[in-house]
């Protein structure tokens, strides 16, 4: 539906899914699609459920051009999840010591 912005929960939910039952390329889907509707990012545990998917895909793939674009794949989300880290790194929880 145009201008529908799922919820965490559900991309999470529907990635993990997809990501548990080797549906690989349909995950990467959900989540490129999350992202174009402007979803917040995956949380950390998606983007790992993520990225070993990525590493079976590419166990799974029959050619060097679908291997070498499923580690690329998981090399994105490897960034992703860097920024992530770096995002949250940054908020001062109320009570939490300052930073620095």
């Amino acid at each position: 539906q145009a201008g529908f912005v799922p919820d965490p929960l559900t991309v999470n939910s529907l990635i993990r899914h997809y990501c548990a039952t080797n549906q690989a390329a349909r995950a990467f889907e959900v989540y490129e699609a999350a992202g174009k509707r402007g979803a917040p990012s995956p949380n950390l545990l998606t983007l790992t459920a993520l990225s070993e998917s990525c590493s079976v895909a590419s166990a799974a793939a029959r050619t060097a051009d679908g291997r070498k674009m499923w580690m690329s794949r998981s090399l994105s989300l490897y960034t992703a999840g860097q920024a992530l880290l770096s995002e949250r790194s940054s908020l001062n929880y109320e009570g939490s010591p300052p930073r620095g």
